[in-house]
């Protein structure tokens, strides 16, 4: 079939294949709240995303892993952010975005 596991528990494609989306969730001992990702390069560009079709084309170079399920939720702004964001747009910065969410905590796209 053409894959290798590590001991990091990443499983690599070494050929040209197709796999079921249950049998590498069997090769990296998804938990039940783990996803199946996939990372690999396509048209010349880096990328990667969560493996959801029930079969999976592989190539060499690709590189599948186990993480945590990403659930989007909408999470009210604090109210210290809504107050602040308030006071920025009163004292003429009306450009400043509405804050989102992130890994990192709450951020904006502002300047983009």
């Amino acid at each position: 079939m053409g894959l290798n596991g590590d001991k990091l528990g990443f499983v690599r494609a070494t050929g040209y294949g197709r796999i079921r989306s249950d049998e590498l969730a069997a090769l990296l001992e998804l938990a039940p709240n783990e996803a199946v990702y996939r990372s690999g390069v396509d048209n010349g560009v880096r990328s990667g995303q969560v493996v959801k079709d029930a079969e999976v084309e592989m190539k060499p170079g690709d590189t599948f892993s186990a993480g945590p399920r990403v659930v989007k939720g909408s999470q009210p702004v604090p109210a210290a952010l809504r107050d602040e964001l308030d006071g920025l747009r009163r004292s003429g910065f009306g450009g400043v975005g509405d804050p989102e969410p992130s890994p990192e905590g709450w951020g904006c796209a502002c300047g983009d």
